[in-house]
């Protein structure tokens, strides 16, 4: 159990660190995404606080969001092998109304020695926007989807 988050961390380092070291002064049209890590963020110091489990969170800048679509996936390994055959949680975003846009993302995972542990990403669509309602108008403002074994939250 505690070799599969240690391969789960070392494939996010990796990711970071071939992502942290390219060159960030090199001409936007050629990436889409960049990816910096937030290191003592206040969604760390919560999970570190209520000892929920282990979260790292990062802080992601699109810089062509209304014509880039980004999808970031986990994949579990234990022993050198990959756990499933799928991506244990995934998440997409991108064809913004904006050009740039900037927020968070992260990958949490609760209740991490046990055999329920709970994998989950956030996004930067996630917002703590206030929803303006004209009389009979209907607004989606969340979405919780489980299939069989991943729980997703769009």
């Amino acid at each position: 159990m505690k070799l599969k988050y240690i391969f789960l961390l070392l494939v996010i380092l990796i990711l970071i660190s071939v992502i942290g070291c390219s060159s960030y002064k090199n001409n936007e049209k050629d990436h889409i995404a960049y990816i910096s890590t937030n290191i003592n963020s206040e969604y760390y110091n919560t999970f570190k606080d209520l000892d929920l489990g282990i979260i790292y969170d990062f802080n992601i800048k699109l810089p062509n969001a209304d014509k880039s679509w980004v999808n970031i996936w986990v994949e579990g390994y234990s022993n050198g092998k990959q756990i499933k055959s799928s991506h244990l949680t995934e998440i997409s975003c991108g064809l913004y109304l904006k050009k740039v846009e900037e927020g968070r993302f992260g990958l949490g995972i609760i209740n991490p020695q046990t055999e329920n542990e709970l994998f989950f990403l956030y996004g930067p669509s996630v917002r703590n926007e206030t929803v303006a309602l004209r009389p009979g108008e209907t607004k989606i403002i969340g979405v919780y989807r489980q299939g069989i074994d991943s729980i997703k939250n769009i």
